[in-house]
């Protein structure tokens, strides 16, 4: 009886029952804005590379998913990916084209579109980044 309990103990914890997210590696450490540029309908990423300091303060690591290729400012130290398995786990049950995630990993807003002074003060509204902007204010 209890190898049978092991072997549903392991079924269950295993990659068949993980429901963990393919960012799980950025958790804690980083805010996530992902854009599926195919629904968006352009390429965002000068955009994002003209606010690299905005985006370097708040932590952001960004991905942009062009058909089955990922762009990001991290690219170096990103995770092995998949622009097919991160659009069944975030977009396949939100409409839009960007999605913002917090350290961690909840989705915090979703957009049509890529309003980044918008998203930059859901950031600065959050605890984390609050505490964040404290600490290096400090001396």
């Amino acid at each position: 009886m209890r190898v049978l309990a092991l072997l549903t103990g392991a079924l269950l914890t295993g990659p068949l029952a993980s429901n963990a997210s393919p960012l799980e590696a950025l958790e804690w450490k980083h805010r996530v804005i992902l854009i599926d540029a195919d629904r968006l309908g352009h390429d965002p990423s000068a955009v994002l590379l003209d606010e690299q300091r905005a985006i370097d303060e708040r932590h952001i690591v960004w991905l942009i998913l062009i058909d089955e290729q990922i762009k990001s400012n991290a690219q170096d130290s990103l995770p092995a990916l998949s622009a097919s398995a991160l659009r069944s786990f975030y977009f396949d049950s939100i409409r839009d084209a960007v999605i913002l995630i917090g350290k961690d990993g909840g989705i915090k807003q979703s957009s049509p579109s890529l309003e980044t002074l918008a998203l930059y003060e859901i950031i600065d509204r959050m605890p984390m980044r609050r505490y964040e902007r404290r600490q290096q204010s400090s001396p």
